[in-house]
């Protein structure tokens, strides 16, 4: 009996375990992300209602620009250069993940920059 009791706590603790890795979401918060013409790299982090601090790979992510520049977005190996995606000045770019046409799990950062002498602030949001 507790050995059978202590089997169904153990797969309550794993589900309750995997249910929040699948919930992770990473949010730049109200000050958003400061971005200027030297790349920054953005690892998603799971800071959301408490989440612990926890790395994960995003599944969807969602991009604004507050402006007033124009910058360039990378989420491949989150090192942006100015061929990368242009995200407009004002503009809002948002993309979900498919492992069925790249294979893996996800994306671990986000790459950011702007053009020589130009900065934006990003509001940022990313999921599992």
């Amino acid at each position: 009996m507790i050995r059978r009791i202590a089997a169904v706590t153990l797969g309550l603790v794993l589900v309750a375990g995997l249910a929040w890795v699948m919930n992770a979401r990473y949010s730049s918060g109200t000050n958003g992300l400061l971005i200027t013409d030297v790349n920054r790299n953005t690892p998603f982090i799971n800071n959301h209602s408490g989440g612990g601090g926890t790395a994960f790979d995003a599944r969807y992510v969602t991009v604004c620009s507050r402006g007033p520049n124009a910058c360039f977005l990378d989420l491949g190996d989150g090192v942006a250069t100015t061929a990368d995606w242009r995200l407009e000045s004002g503009a809002c770019l948002q993309v979900s993940y498919s492992s069925v046409d790249t294979g893996g799990a996800g994306w671990a950062a986000l790459g950011s920059i702007c053009a020589a002498a130009e900065t934006a602030t990003f509001d940022v949001k990313a999921g599992r």
